[in-house]
This record gives C-alpha cells, sequence and structure tokens, in this order.
C-alpha cells in the first residue's frame, strides 16, 4: 500500500487553512489597530498633562523639552518655549499635533482622528465610522 495523501484531502486542507486565514487575518488587524489606538490616547494623555502643567507655570513650556526627549518623540521643528504648542510630532504610526485639541492622525491618512480636548473630553472623527468604531470608540465627543 502506497502511503500518501490524495488531491483531495490536499484540497480540504487548503481549503480549511483558507477558510481560518479569512477569519482570523481580520480579527488580527483589529487588534493591532486598537492596541496602536491605546498607545496614542496614552501618549496625547500624557502630552495633555504636560500642557496642562505648562499652562500653570505660565505658559513656559520647559517641560516639552524634556517631554519630546522622554517620550521619544522626534520633533521635526523646534518647540517654541514661549507657548504652550507641541509643533508636531510623528511616531511609527501617528502623527500628533494640536490646534482647539490635541490631536492623533494616522500616518498617511488624514480623514481620521483621536483628540482630546483641552477640557479632558475624548473625540473620535473618520468619513463612515467604520473606523471609530475599530479602534474602540464612537464617533463624535465622548463624554
Amino acid at each position: 500500500m502506497k502511503k500518501g495523501f490524495t488531491l483531495i484531502e490536499l484540497l480540504v486542507v487548503v481549503l480549511i487553512i483558507g477558510i481560518l486565514s479569512a477569519i482570523a487575518l481580520p480579527q488580527y488587524e483589529k487588534a493591532v489597530l486598537r492596541a496602536r489606538t491605546a498607545e496614542a490616547k496614552i501618549m496625547l494623555k500624557d502630552m495633555y498633562q504636560a500642557f496642562q502643567v505648562c499652562q500653570l507655570e505660565g505658559g513656559q513650556c520647559q517641560y516639552g523639552n524634556n517631554f519630546a526627549e522622554k517620550s521619544g518623540f522626534e520633533p521635526p521643528t523646534p518647540w517654541d518655549n514661549d507657548e504652550c504648542d507641541p509643533s508636531c510630532f510623528y511616531t511609527k504610526d501617528w502623527k500628533y499635533w494640536s490646534e482647539d485639541m490635541l490631536y492623533a492622525v494616522p500616518i498617511n491618512d488624514d480623514t481620521k482622528y483621536i483628540g482630546i480636548e483641552w477640557d479632558g473630553v475624548w473625540s473620535c472623527w473618520d468619513d463612515d465610522n467604520k473606523w471609530c468604531q475599530k479602534v474602540g470608540m464612537k464617533k463624535g465627543r465622548q463624554e
């Protein structure tokens, strides 16, 4: 008797592997996105606290350079030590900046963001509300 696999057996194994990967890959990508978002939220919270300290110290952002060094951020432009402004920061997955709130935007995608407003309220925005759901937030302000 010959030992080996029939073509049908091999096709069934390939089919099972295909089905499992079709189910597992999206779940894996979703888990990675949530982990990256959690990292961005931690960095935003740290920046928010740094700017609260900056405001309490009368607007002198001497803490800013220390924050950049300790957090691993490499700001492309120098900090303006006369104002509470983070300029613009980049990490592997996100770029950060402030206007009316602190934002984290995915690299290469300016159509989505998570942010923390100056009163500590979180927000999320995207075009179709699917991304905010994927990162575990609802679209708009998170009261």
